[in-house]
């Protein structure tokens, strides 16, 4: 009876259940000749990629008795000298694959040879990009292991183990392989792909445009109707070919500049203008008069811009925006209450993230408006000192003042591709908020016109008619360094498309360094979309 009972299981273990304990044994002692860790591929709106794997061939070999590699030598001489050391290495294992990726003339002359022992296999464990579009953006990578940028936020989606392709051969405990067994191949998984919001042909050009000079800054371009990015530019870019050189570089190329924040300067005139105009502390048609300077206790501030010492005299508001009247805009910032302004500022997204994907993005800074003295206000008036925003937190300004007082969070993420190769669309981030009456972004519309046609902006003029505000700031490193340039605007101004916020780092003038790349990458793109 026994010994029925062991010839019985002594069948099902051998016969009935024999491809379940092989594909189990093959499992457990399957020798991973090559490993492919699959990773999602990054897409502008269209689909075209921006980030994606790499595709390498390597030979995978079959060793038999047939033929000794010295008899072989001849005709594989395409093949590099080491191909032989790594064959005598291996010539115990059945299969083994080449260490070095093949180049074209070497799969030429492999699939010319003609020889069945000599499979060539692809790998897409590199990661890689077609160019160097929207590094800072998409981020930085060591091997296969994300660092910083949509890479680093998105790796739990784009890399996953259930991703990972594998050849294997059926191999003992101790990795001996057994002969005559074949190979394995594991599929896997499709990775998730996503789409961004991003433009190819815009964010290309804005990166040409910018390349053509030695340029230090960001450059934020985004949709009106919708608050997408559609490009996002810092310069200087990294050296890839020598990161080590990059790391210790003093201009600092790993940084973002995009998302780092900084003091706006007069830019932050435009939302003293916007809360005074829209909560009744000033009115669009009433004069000022400015005697050049404006004078609290022993402190002193200038018109930097009238054409002489006693400054531009009766002066209207519209004027006093287009010029950037130091003196006008310190007293609308003293008529109004500090948690005033600051709370329009913060509802135009000042001092918070938009939280578009990137870690690293900055808050900026919001002083609470709390026991500021007269001085104090007064720079906050102009932007200077207590408040810093990121050039992604002053596009949305100008977004919401071109969409006639509705802000849309800006955003990134566009949608998906699941493992399943469905396409899943993202929802906006937050619904439209209203932060200024229609009325007020109108009138501040037309008076940002002005900047450009004889203001301070003179050199931002696009070919269709466009608007905006420079804005320059004392660099914080030290007095005698170059100012920080700003320029922020949309176009067309009587259907605006497109808000682009350029920030130069050491910039000088914002009306002589940042209007001057405004102009020039709004008419590409606007002529490009048409």
């Amino acid at each position: 009876m026994l010994l029925l009972t062991l010839t019985v299981r002594l069948f099902q273990i051998q016969i009935v259940k024999y491809n379940q304990y092989s594909k189990f044994a093959a499992q457990q002692h399957g020798l991973i000749l090559q490993e492919n860790k699959l990773r999602g591929r990054i897409c502008d709106r269209n689909g075209l990629l921006l980030r994606g794997p790499v595709q390498r061939w390597y030979l995978l070999i079959r060793n038999t008795n047939s033929k000794s590699w010295d008899e072989q030598r001849r005709k594989l001489s395409f093949l590099a000298s080491d191909f032989f050391k790594e064959a005598e290495t291996n010539s115990a294992k059945e299969y083994w694959i080449y260490s070095k990726p093949l180049n074209p003339l070497q799969i030429k002359g492999i699939i010319d040879y003609q020889n069945p022992n000599l499979k060539i296999i692809a790998n897409q464990t590199q990661r890689d990009h077609p160019t160097e579009l929207a590094w800072h953006l998409l981020g930085s990578m060591v091997g296969q292991e994300a660092k910083t940028g949509l890479e680093y936020t998105l790796e739990p989606d784009l890399r996953n183990p259930l991703f990972s392709a594998a050849v294997k051969s059926l191999a003992d405990a101790t990795h001996q392989q057994f002969p005559g067994l074949g190979l394995r191949t594991v599929q896997p998984q499709k990775p998730n792909s996503y789409f961004l919001t991003l433009d190819h042909a815009i964010q290309n050009s804005v990166e040409n445009i910018i390349d053509q000079d030695s340029f230090c800054g960001a450059i934020v371009v985004l949709e009106v109707n919708s608050g997408a990015i559609l490009a996002m530019a810092s310069r200087p870019m990294v050296k890839l070919t020598n990161l080590e050189a990059s790391l210790t570089d003093s201009e600092n190329p790993f940084i973002n500049r995009a998302i780092t924040a900084y003091p706006p300067g007069s830019i932050f005139k435009s939302i003293i203008l916007c809360a005074g105009l829209d909560s009744g502390w000033v009115f669009e048609n009433e004069l000022f008069r400015d005697q050049g300077y404006y004078q609290i206790a022993d402190k002193c501030w200038k018109c930097t811009t009238a054409p002489d010492e006693s400054g531009h005299g009766a002066i209207s508001l519209t004027e006093a925006f287009a010029y950037s009247c130091n003196p006008v805009f310190i007293e609308l910032g003293l008529r109004q209450k500090p948690g005033v302004m600051l709370n329009y500022a913060e509802k135009f997204g000042f001092g918070k993230p938009a939280n578009i994907g990137l870690v690293e993005e900055a808050w900026g800074n919001l002083p609470s408006g709390i026991g500021l003295s007269l001085g104090e206000r007064a720079n906050l008036a102009l932007g200077q000192q207590l408040i810093t925003a990121t050039p992604l937190q002053v596009a949305s300004l100008m977004q919401t003042i071109a969409n006639d007082g509705l802000r849309l969070v800006p955003y990134l993420l566009k949608g998906k591709k699941n493992t399943q190769g469905e396409l899943v669309e993202f929802e906006p981030p937050k619904p439209a908020e209203r932060v200024i009456r229609v009325e007020t972004a109108r009138q501040v519309q037309r008076m940002m016109s002005a900047v450009l046609e004889y203001g301070t902006g003179r050199e931002a003029q696009t070919l269709d008619k466009a608007a905006g505000k420079t804005g320059t700031v004392q660099n914080s490193e030290g007095r005698d360094l170059p100012d920080h340039a700003w320029f922020a605007g949309f176009a067309p101004l009587d259907k605006p498309r497109y808000v682009v916020t350029v920030f130069c780092e050491k910039g000088i003038s914002g009306g002589l360094t940042a209007a001057p790349l405004f102009q020039k990458i709004v008419d590409k793109i606007t002529n490009s979309s048409d």
